[in-house]
């Protein structure tokens, strides 16, 4: 039987145990928050914000900009110090001061332990070579939004004591730019950019700038579409970007099918061997657009751009390509035009081989498809003009032989219409024209040619040249 002094000493008991227990609570949490509040935040970095070697002039000084990080260092304070104080000081500030003529180095050094120290060499000068003028190269009056652009700067005289420039926008919001110069596209508008000296001189240059809005295409169209390509033949094609105004952009070309057609970085298709692939065409944006290339032994389609595979092969005359035509220039009164590296024609699947081009003159001369296995209808006036003519919608003549029916040399080879037959030379006469001298010291002798192509039918090229 517990008695009055029994109980009492239990509930005494008890509440000893009770505060030795919140005791020992707290005490674990006061541990705990005494264990987050020792836990510190070092420096990892100094900068002093200054070129590596400061000039200052005897007598005066100049407050260093420190950037310390991170920003939210335990302990960001920084001890400076000078290497010697007899050329310059340094506060506890960072304000240097030039005493006498040598140099210094000033250095700011962390107090956390870190042990992360920046450091400049100060030189004491007595005289200041003052910047006189700024020039900025050349650079393009206008961008796109997005695109940045680096201004280089030169100072003058090139032996100017203070080399560090302040660069500023006239309209933060239309572009930025910084420290070195370069400038960013934010959104359309017009702004100036002003670099200028920082030595006391004021000289100072301002670039006006252009920033152009960003107009995204929304399609691109190719052209010419699906073609059909014989072995080693070359083809243009142009990408035109939906809408007209749309901002140029890089576009990049690709072959699904390099073993049949490649294609290069501006869009010439360049046929290798019997089959199909898909040119596709895209800018950033990921809009594209594809076109079928086809290559089939037999067919030729060729038609001109810088670096085509014709020529003229006459001494003395001349060819170049302008707006995708071949201009021959005569040797007075020939100038033939040659396929490099001959040609593959198929007699069964493409009989007809065409040439449009103007005659030099209206009337006379001789035409003539010349090839390594004789010349076309070679058993009939030597092979002269014996292609057919025709006129196309513009009025251009268009030349045409059709050699599975026609043969060659005067044995009258004829070409097999199940096979390709492979022409290792392959060129079109144009020849013996009787111009006078008045009308080639004018420069009359020279022609113009169009396009070389292979036909399926008579019908097929006659619709084609009407068109």
């Amino acid at each position: 039987m517990k008695t009055k002094r029994n109980i009492q000493l239990t509930r005494y008991s008890t509440l000893i145990l009770g505060v030795i227990v919140l005791a020992v609570v707290f005490s674990c949490k006061k541990t705990e928050n005494m264990d987050k509040a020792t836990e510190k935040i070092i420096l990892n970095s100094i900068e002093i914000k200054t070129t590596a070697t400061l000039p200052v002039l005897i007598g005066t000084d100049t407050l260093l900009k420190v950037v310390a990080l991170p920003l939210e260092a335990s302990n960001g304070k920084l001890v400076w110090t000078s290497s010697n104080a007899a050329v310059a000081t340094v506060d506890d500030k960072g304000r240097v001061k030039a005493i006498s003529s040598g140099e210094a180095t000033i250095s700011a050094s962390s107090t956390d332990g870190g042990s992360r120290v920046a450091s400049i060499l100060v030189r004491a000068i007595s005289s200041v070579n003052f910047v006189t003028d700024i020039t900025v190269a050349a650079t393009v009056p206008s961008i796109y939004q997005g695109e940045k652009l680096t201004l280089v700067p030169t100072i003058i005289p090139s032996n100017a004591t203070y080399t560090t420039l302040k660069w500023e926008s006239s309209n933060p919001t239309v572009a930025t730019v910084s420290e070195t110069g370069v400038v960013t596209a934010l959104t359309k508008g017009n702004v100036d950019i002003t670099v200028s000296s920082t030595d006391g001189s004021k000289v100072s240059k301002k670039t006006s700038l252009v920033i152009n809005e960003v107009i995204v295409a929304t399609a691109i169209q190719i052209a010419p579409l699906a073609e059909t390509l014989g072995l080693g033949e070359s083809l243009q094609l142009t990408a035109t970007t939906v809408p007209a105004n749309a901002t140029a952009a890089a576009l990049s070309w690709s072959s699904s099918n390099t073993l049949v057609a490649t294609v290069s970085a501006t869009g010439i298709i360049t046929a290798i061997a019997p089959g199909e692939a898909t040119i596709t065409v895209k800018n950033a944006g990921g809009v594209q657009a594809t076109v079928k290339a086809i290559v089939d032994e037999g067919k030729i389609n060729d038609t001109f751009f810088l670096g085509t595979n014709w020529r003229t092969s006459t001494s003395g005359a001349t060819a170049t390509v302008q707006n995708g035509v071949l201009k021959i220039a005569m040797n007075g009164k020939r100038g033939d035009a040659q396929k490099i590296g001959g040609a593959t024609v198929h007699a069964g699947k493409y009989p007809v081989i065409a040439f449009k081009f103007n005659r030099p003159l209206a009337s006379g001369g001789n035409i003539i498809l010349d090839t390594n296995m004789g010349r076309y209808m070679q058993t009939v006036s030597n092979g002269n003009n014996q292609m057919t003519i025709l006129t196309g919608k513009d009025g251009v003549q268009v030349h045409y032989a059709n050699i599975a029916e026609g043969s060659f040399s005067t044995a009258a080879t004829k070409l097999s219409t199940t096979a390709p037959t492979v022409f290792t030379s392959f060129t079109c006469i144009v020849a013996d024209f009787p111009f006078t001298d008045p009308q080639i010291a004018s420069g009359v002798n020279k022609y113009d040619l169009y396009w070389v192509k292979s036909f399926k039918s008579v019908a097929e090229l006659q619709a084609y040249i009407a068109k």
